[in-house]
C-alpha cells in the first residue's frame, strides 16, 4: 500500500516539471503521438511477423508496423538526477516470432556520441526494463506493484541497455582506447602465459574478465543486467540479448531481441506473463553529459503480445 501510495504521488507530481515543454521529436520520425502524456500507461503491440528476425533497424520487417510514441519523464527521483531531459519521446515498435521478440526504438539527436573512454566523454544510449516475475496483479494494477525506476528487493528487473560505444566497438575492429591512447605503457609491458597468450600487465578490467573493460567479451552492442533497486544494477553472467544501432539524419535506430524463452534465471520469460507484459524505456543524451541516473525515462506501459 506505501508502495502505490508513492508511485500515485510521484505520477501526480511529475507532469507539472515537464509542463510546457513539448518536443515532437519522435513524430518526425514518421510517429503517431496520440496525445498522451509522459504518464499514461501505453499499449504497444507486438506484431507476429513469420522468418528470421534480422538486428538491422532498417530491415523490411519494420516497415508494416505502427509506431508507439513513449514520452520521457526526468529521472528525478535518484542521484545524480536529470531535471530536463536532452530526448523528450522516443518511437517505438515491437515484433514476434516463434522464436525470438524485438524491440526498435528510434528518436532524434542531433550529435553521435559513440565513445566513452575517457572519463570527459559521454555515450548515447538507450535501455528498456522488464520485471523478472509477473507480481500476481493484473493489468494496470500490476505495474503499480513495481517501482518504475530500477525495480526494487521484492521486485527485480531485467534490463537491456544498448550503449553507442559499444556500438563503434562492435562495427569496428580497431578499438577506440588504441586510437586515443596510442603508446601507452600497457602496450609494451606484456607477458606471455604458460599457454602462449601474450597478456597486458597493467589492463586489470581485461585481467578479471570485466565486460565493460574487455572489447573481446562483448559480442553484441547490448548489454543484459539486472537490478533490485538504485545502486545495484549488475552485468548478467549470460548475456542473451543481441543488438544493432544506426545512427543518420540526426536520429538513432536502434534494434534489440532475444529468444523469448531461455534458462536464464534472471531473463524475463516473455510466456510467464500471458498477453500484457510491462516494459519501460530510458535513453541518455551523451552530448548532454547524461550518464547513470542522468538521463529520460519513462513510466511503466505493456507490450500487448497477441
Amino acid at each position: 500500500m506505501k508502495k502505490k501510495l508513492l508511485i500515485f504521488g510521484l505520477i501526480l507530481f511529475l507532469p507539472f516539471l515537464g509542463a510546457g515543454r513539448i518536443v515532437n521529436q519522435a513524430i518526425a520520425a514518421g510517429a503517431d503521438s496520440g496525445n498522451k502524456t509522459g504518464n499514461d500507461i501505453l499499449i504497444i503491440a507486438v506484431k507476429q511477423v513469420s522468418g528470421g528476425i534480422s538486428s538491422s533497424p532498417e530491415a523490411r520487417v519494420w516497415a508494416g508496423v505502427s509506431k508507439t510514441v513513449v514520452s520521457l519523464l526526468p529521472q528525478d527521483v535518484a542521484v545524480p538526477k536529470e531535471f530536463s531531459p536532452s530526448i523528450s519521446e522516443i518511437a517505438v515498435q515491437a515484433v514476434i516470432n516463434q522464436k525470438e521478440i524485438a524491440i526498435r526504438l528510434e528518436w532524434a539527436d542531433t550529435s553521435n556520441n559513440n565513445s566513452a573512454l575517457r572519463h570527459d566523454d559521454y555515450r548515447d544510449a538507450a535501455a528498456v526494463m522488464f520485471p523478472v516475475d509477473p507480481t500476481g496483479e493484473k493489468p494496470p494494477d500490476e505495474v503499480q506493484e513495481i517501482l518504475p525506476f530500477m525495480g526494487d528487493e521484492g521486485h527485480a528487473v531485467n534490463i537491456w541497455h544498448w550503449k553507442g560505444d559499444w556500438q563503434r566497438e562492435y562495427s569496428i575492429d580497431n578499438p577506440l582506447k588504441n586510437e586515443q591512447y596510442p603508446n601507452m605503457q600497457v602496450d609494451a609491458q606484456d607477458r606471455i602465459t604458460a599457454s602462449g597468450k601474450k597478456e597486458d600487465l597493467f589492463d586489470t578490467g581485461e585481467q578479471l574478465k570485466n565486460i565493460l573493460a574487455d572489447e573481446s567479451l562483448r559480442n553484441t552492442s547490448v548489454e543484459d543486467l539486472n537490478a533490485i533497486g538504485f545502486g545495484t544494477l549488475t552485468t548478467q553472467p549470460s548475456q542473451d540479448v543481441n543488438g544493432n544501432g544506426i545512427y543518420g539524419n540526426n536520429s538513432w535506430k536502434v534494434v534489440m531481441k532475444r529468444n523469448i524463452v531461455n534458462d536464464d534465471m534472471g531473463d524475463i520469460q516473455f510466456v510467464r506473463f500471458g498477453t500484457y507484459v510491462p516494459i519501460a524505456f530510458a535513453v541518455w543524451d551523451g552530448q548532454h553529459g547524461e550518464i547513470g541516473g542522468m538521463k529520460g525515462r519513462t513510466a511503466w506501459h505493456y507490450l500487448k503480445m497477441k
